[in-house]
């Protein structure tokens, strides 16, 4: 892990804290590169915008950040024409992914194996407190944690 990864990943949830909208978990973005924060991002559910997207959006240029992502990225498409927020992470050139809390509706590992093969390094945070908050902040505005079925 990173001596920044706390820093950085405290600067995604508070920015879900204050951006983030709607009813279904929010969620904070921050993509840092060479030290530097470059892009923040936050869900905005009445909108069907997830931090991810928000992240990435105006063009972005991702090539060798890392994201710090409040939530584990969805990792199943809802919708074949859409791509799913990790598979949107990985087209945008980052090499690392930092993680606040797993996600209990994906399998943490495939998510793992999904980074992996496509060289991207992926880490959960080790603060325990920081983690319980980014999952907080998620299931307390309204996110539905049932397992998700393999698509």
């Amino acid at each position: 892990m990173n001596p920044d990864d706390n820093k950085y990943m405290y600067d995604a949830l508070n920015y879900a804290k204050q951006h983030a909208v709607g009813d279904a978990g929010h969620v904070g973005a921050v993509l840092v590169y060479d030290d530097a924060v470059h892009a923040r991002g936050a869900s905005n559910d009445d909108e069907g915008i997830h931090a991810e997207q928000a992240l990435l959006a105006d063009g972005v240029n991702a090539i060798a950040s890392t994201a710090y992502v409040t939530i584990q990225p969805s990792l199943y498409r809802t919708d074949e024409s859409v791509s799913s927020d990790s598979e949107l992470l990985i087209q945008s050139g980052i090499n690392r992914i930092v993680v606040g809390s797993p996600n209990k509706k994906y399998p943490l590992q495939e998510s793992i194996d999904f980074f992996a093969s496509n060289d991207v390094e992926f880490s959960i945070i080790e603060n325990v407190k920081l983690s319980a908050e980014c999952l907080d902040l998620f299931v307390s505005t309204g996110a539905d944690q049932t397992p998700r079925a393999l698509s």
